[in-house]
């Protein structure tokens, strides 16, 4: 699988080491959607939607997907957290891609703390026209 160089942060968030750390413990950290050893998805209140937190990679790709069926869309939109991924490989990528691609007339995934290098790889392939996915750098605080 390829992996974006630089993608992968240093698991040191406010002093924790392992993904088991991380699950619960933020905050404002919601009801969990999913869980496995590499990652957690929990549910947002504001904005509605969900935060990923650890990696993705093709052992739990399907995640996205079946995370995202659960979701809550308030005014059409879910917003995605992916500002605590430490990795992402091109299948989870896909993922998003492919969840955007098949979004419901009216719903749109608005991403929230992407990396720039993965930023401008969806901007080059042409992703980011997609009806129903959206980059968001409206600076909005996931809670």
């Amino acid at each position: 699988m390829g992996v974006i160089p630089g993608y992968r942060r240093q698991l040191e968030i406010e002093g924790l080491m392992g993904i088991e750390d991380l699950a619960g413990t933020r905050p404002g950290h919601g009801e969990e959607v999913y869980a496995d050893r590499q990652l957690v998805v929990a549910r947002t209140a504001l904005p509605a939607g969900l935060r990923f937190t650890g990696e993705i990679d093709a052992s739990n790709a399907a995640a996205v997907p079946a995370s995202l069926a659960v979701s809550e869309a308030r005014d059409g939109a879910v917003h995605l957290d992916l500002s605590s991924l430490m990795f992402i490989d091109i299948s989870g990528i896909r993922a998003f891609i492919s969840a955007g691609e098949n979004a419901a007339a009216g719903r749109r995934l608005l991403l929230h703390g992407l990396p720039e290098q993965l930023e401008r790889v969806i901007n080059v392939v042409g992703w980011d026209r997609l009806p129903g996915l959206s980059i968001c750098k409206c600076g909005v605080e996931q809670e």
